[in-house]
């Protein structure tokens, strides 16, 4: 049995009726940190940046946007512990190639999009107060 499509008219009157609630729900709730690293309960911490990071050789999976992209929100600590880890991650894998006698450049093996330096898995870091103004 397939669901039938929403005509505009409906969706417009949900978004009307349902998304007020929401938004009263998160107005001056300002989100936390969202780091996985943490193995026994989640940071405590207020996010401070929205950092978008290509999922490297999983940007096709779930979890990602259109651009293969994880976007989530972290506090400055763990902003930088994961600026680190990427750093890391990009030279193991030079090492790697040059160990292994392959004479070819880095590419993320889901998308073959180049891996030169950081920047090219660290796509965006923004204030979170720039990306939410209302500070929320």
């Amino acid at each position: 049995m397939m669901a039938e499509r929403l005509s505009e008219a409906q969706i417009q009157a949900l978004i009307a009726s349902e998304l007020p609630d929401l938004n009263e729900q998160f107005q001056g709730h300002r989100t936390g940190c969202q780091c996985a690293a943490h193995d026994d309960e989640p940071c405590p911490n207020a996010a401070v940046y929205v950092i978008e990071a290509h999922a490297t050789d999983e940007c096709k999976g779930d979890g990602v946007n259109e651009f293969g992209n994880w976007v989530t929100f972290l506090c400055h600590e763990c902003a930088t512990q994961l600026v680190i880890k990427i750093c890391m991650d990009v030279a193991t894998r030079g090492l790697q190639a040059i160990l292994s006698g392959r004479n070819e450049s880095l590419r993320c093996e889901t998308c073959e999009a180049p891996i030169r330096n950081h920047r090219d898995i660290l796509r965006s870091v923004r204030p979170y107060q720039a990306v939410f103004p209302d500070g929320t």
